[in-house]
């Protein structure tokens, strides 16, 4: 069982609220997400946190190897950042995959967003994971970046950048650069989020103190 590899497909579906496991965007802000189905693998098994966190710990220094091949800069180091969550979490609208959410400096306050807050220019979230199958088979997951441009840089996007680097340290998706809109997913989903930023948060039940 493999990685989807026809990308993103597209497919909307009636409410994530209805859909999507309380472990996924609905807990996150308690916001309705459409679900696009996009990333999705075969046969995803369900961890244990202490399962879960076995697992990354064996693949993270790999893993940020991997996605330092991409050359994107503004993500080097990102697993020296703080981290949000306690254990990798299972998220949907990520293809069901196991994920962690890192912020650098410049995104202090992240936590304590209050409404119509933004971040500064220059913020950066990192979102890197994995899926496991039903098989037992470990398979890394894409690193999901959103970077916070200069005030007017990108309207349409509330002045965010999505860049989607695949497991094999190619960008398969830039929004800054990107003809065929494969990126455009992430704002639609992001944009019920429009009051905060279009930022959303960890789980309730994975966040740090």
């Amino acid at each position: 069982m493999g990685l989807m590899k026809h990308h993103f497909l597209w497919l909307l579906v009636v409410i994530a609220a209805l859909w999507l496991r309380p472990e996924t965007a609905l807990a996150q802000d308690t916001a309705v997400v459409p679900d696009f189905r996009h990333m999705k693998i075969d046969n995803p098994a369900s961890l244990s946190d202490a399962g879960a966190l076995a697992i990354y710990s064996q693949i993270q220094v790999e893993l940020a190897k991997t996605f330092a091949r991409s050359g994107l800069r503004i993500v080097n180091g990102y697993t020296s950042w703080q981290i949000y969550n306690r254990t990798p979490y299972l998220s949907s609208t990520h293809g069901d995959r196991y994920v962690n959410n890192f912020a650098n400096n410049l995104a202090d306050g992240y936590d304590s967003l209050k409404k119509g807050s933004k971040m500064q220019a220059g913020a950066v979230f990192a979102k890197d994971g994995f899926a496991v199958t039903k098989d037992g088979e470990v398979l890394p997951g894409r690193l999901f970046v959103m970077e916070k441009l200069a005030e007017g840089a990108n309207p349409d996007t509330g002045d965010w950048r999505y860049i989607s680097i695949e497991n094999d340290g190619s960008i398969i998706g830039d929004s800054m650069n990107d003809p065929q809109n494969i990126m455009a997913f992430c704002h639609i989903c992001h944009k019920v989020r429009a009051s905060r930023d279009f930022l959303f948060y960890v789980p309730p039940s994975q966040r740090l103190p």
